[in-house]
């Protein structure tokens, strides 16, 4: 079995991020033919779950998914008012749904955004440079963002762009580095050349960049970025949908999903003002290494309320915080079983008599904009096609069947393929040869044990740039032709 990364989603991405070996065939595959591949994209097959695991797993990976780093409350608040009908959005980006009347007055509520950067510097050269925002939860944030896809958020659109990378060909020289990365490390590069191509981007100082990450499920487990944040406010969605429909069992429960959480709950304290006094403030935390379900008195709240001191009229504070796997990391997972435990807590807390499924409200809120076609567009689709499949080096049948289908005939009739399973054409005269070369292969890893608790250990194949591959999505293949295993981080 072998180990590469994922495919990714749509165009929005950098060129520079994909596979300079795929690249550099499917220029190859420019020369031969003008069509684009036909080959069957490899099938990702999941592990097995329960019928209600993966639906849940499913519906909360798409609120992990939806990225709102500070700075983009307004786009934010507009998204998701279009994607959850019912909710209305105040001055300062919250989501807010009132349910019932009457007494006891209760809010639920949870922060939607996470720690993230903002644009600081952009250099002659068209890199932009980074400052966090919000305290990360995990030492190596930064370090996980290394090589990584990211967005920047600006006020025309989001932009795509990928963060700097060591040379590969020069691995072996920092096997022995120990310093993680910081903030000062990263350089995103969004395929500008100069700071006035930037500028014309519509790209700003200041402006939010966060990582670019698909909805990712391993087997029953949700992963990404906050999953254990992101699968409270997906409860507090679903519940709200639910009590507006099936009624209160007494009082009124006001739900907001609030903005500014990673600085002392800023935007739930701006919405609890003016309102009437409250009877229960129930908030959803951030995932744990261990299930949390607290009662804090209003008076003593920890830092990490800050922002609520002295707003909060109820006398104490109800929290859960959920168990999660690879807490504060950028593939934080939370497992179906443990989310089901997070909505029955959130029903009975809003007063709602039967908690609904997380599949009943998936988030579909952003997507890639669609981006203009020009002159190079079918040859950059093809790249794109021919770089999201798997090429581990011993294991290229899927990059070599896709070359050999995107040939002419003429050229696939000609074609051989050595015992080492290389493609070899041969053409024109004998004299005066001209050898055009590609690669089909990536740097990756094998599988190289199997551990009692289900894990694997890996053997890299390839000058693999370890840090890389810290807190990322990776695909895990089986050599049985068209299938392939279940994606881990």
């Amino acid at each position: 079995m072998r180990v590469s990364p994922p495919a990714s989603p749509g165009r929005n991405f950098n060129v520079a991020s994909r596979r300079p070996s795929a690249l550099s065939a499917a220029l190859l595959l420019s020369l031969l033919t003008a069509f684009p591949l036909t080959a069957k994209p490899v099938r990702a097959q999941a592990a097995r779950t329960s019928p209600t695991e993966q639906p849940t797993a499913s519906a909360i990976a798409s609120w992990i998914a939806f990225s709102s780093p500070p700075g983009t409350e307004a786009a934010s608040a507009a998204a998701l008012s279009r994607a959850l009908p019912g909710w209305t959005a105040d001055r300062w980006g919250n989501l807010i749904r009132r349910v019932g009347s009457g007494s006891p007055k209760r809010v639920v509520a949870c922060a939607l955004d996470h720690s993230a950067y903002v644009v600081s510097q952009v250099t002659a050269e068209g890199y932009l440079r980074l400052r966090r925002t919000g305290t990360a939860s995990h030492p190596l944030w930064d370090q996980f963002h290394e090589a990584q896809r990211v967005r920047v958020f600006a006020a025309d659109g989001v932009h795509p762009g990928v963060i700097a990378v060591p040379n590969g060909h020069f691995a072996r020289q920092h096997r022995a580095d120990s310093l993680a990365l910081t903030s000062d490390d990263l350089w995103v590069d969004i395929g500008a050349s100069s700071a006035q191509q930037v500028a014309t981007l519509g790209i700003r100082l200041l402006d939010p960049v966060a990582l670019d990450r698909p909805a990712w499920t391993v087997g029953s487990l949700a992963t990404g970025p906050g999953a254990g944040a992101r699968a409270g406010c997906a409860a507090v969605a679903a519940v709200a949908a639910a009590a507006a429909t099936e009624g209160l069992e007494r009082g009124e429960t006001t739900f907001i999903l609030s903005t500014q959480g990673i600085f002392g709950w800023v935007g739930l304290s701006t919405a609890l003002v003016g309102m009437p006094p409250l009877d229960a403030l129930v908030l959803l935390d951030n995932g744990a290494l261990a299930r949390a379900e607290l009662v804090v008195p209003a008076e003593r709240l920890p830092r990490a309320f800050r922002a609520l001191s002295g707003r909060v009229s109820a006398q104490s504070v109800q929290v859960f915080a959920p168990a999660v796997r690879y807490v504060g990391s950028t593939v934080e997972s939370i497992a179906a079983s443990e989310a089901d435990t997070l909505m029955r807590w959130v029903a009975r807390a809003a007063g709602v008599a039967r908690p609904p499924a997380y599949s009943t409200l998936e988030m579909n809120a952003q997507r890639p904009a669609a981006q203009p076609a020009d002159a190079l567009d079918e040859l950059a689709q093809q790249f794109m096609r021919l770089a999201d499949l798997p090429g581990v080096p011993g294991h290229e049948a899927p990059v070599r069947e896709a070359i050999l289908a995107a040939m002419p005939a003429w050229a696939r009739t000609a074609a051989t393929v050595d015992t080492a399973g290389n493609i070899i054409l041969a053409m024109g005269p004998d004299r005066n040869a001209i050898a055009i070369l590609a690669h089909m292969d990536e740097v990756a890893f094998e599988v190289d044990r199997i551990l009692p608790d289900g894990r694997v250990t890996l053997r890299r194949l390839g000058g693999v740039v370890i840090p890389n591959w810290e807190s990322v999505p990776a695909l895990l293949h089986f050599d049985a032709e068209g299938t392939a295993a279940a994606p881990a981080p």
